[in-house]
């Protein structure tokens, strides 16, 4: 008797649970809940971001581009505090390489974003301290390589002159154009060197506090 009554609740609770297959709802797996990854500073990463355009972290907010109030003797821990501030962009800027010529006159870092280029130069090269400047006024054709830029007054051959002028071409191991400052033409080739950034820049904002903080400006 009681195996009969025990079959036949048995038989209820299948039949129950066939009835009810249909309004089952499957809870989101356990990847669907991860948060997004965060890197070493805390801020928060974008996944799976197809935007062309750069977009930057709301949670981080950047220190002012000055360090006037910096330890005259340690000036770098200040500037380093200043640009670890700068949250970084998606996607990341691309470097593209540094490119040197064989007599050591002219050294170029270039880098790339979703605006276009941006870099310095370095002339003449130096063992330390180069006199560097930023490229200004950049322009660069992805689909022809045409490339142009000026210059700080700095590291011109006459600074009292003004700042130089490149026309040329970048390529995927060399850039090759001429430099111009009134009546002064020089042809150059600069040969990509097998290095990598020393100074990985998070974002476009970032290079130009670096160029700042450091004279580059």
């Amino acid at each position: 008797m009681i195996a009969a009554f025990v079959s036949f609740v048995t038989g209820i609770s299948v039949v129950m649970v066939w009835l009810n297959l249909g309004n089952i709802s499957i809870k989101p797996s356990i990847i669907d809940k991860v948060p997004n990854i965060s890197n070493a500073t805390g801020t928060e990463l974008p996944q799976n971001d197809t935007s062309d355009s750069p977009s930057v972290s709301n949670k981080t907010v950047s220190l002012p581009c000055d360090d006037s109030d910096a330890d005259r003797s340690q000036p770098w821990v200040r500037r380093s505090e200043i640009l670890d501030s700068f949250p970084p962009v998606h996607p990341l800027p691309k470097f593209i390489g540094t490119f040197r010529d064989k007599n050591w006159n002219y050294m170029i870092d270039i880098y790339r974003d979703s605006e276009g280029v941006f870099g310095e130069i370095s002339s003449p090269v130096l063992e330390a301290d180069s006199p560097t400047s930023r490229l200004y006024d950049v322009t660069f054709d992805s689909f022809t390589g045409s490339l142009q830029f000026s210059t700080s007054p700095s590291i011109s051959p006459s600074p009292s002159l003004g700042s130089m002028q490149f026309s040329g071409f970048l390529h995927s191991k060399f850039i090759k154009g001429k430099f111009t400052q009134n009546d002064y033409e020089e042809t150059v080739t600069l040969k990509k060197l097998k290095t990598e950034d020393d100074f990985p820049y998070n974002s476009r904002s970032q290079f130009d506090c670096a160029m700042k903080l450091f004279g580059r400006w």
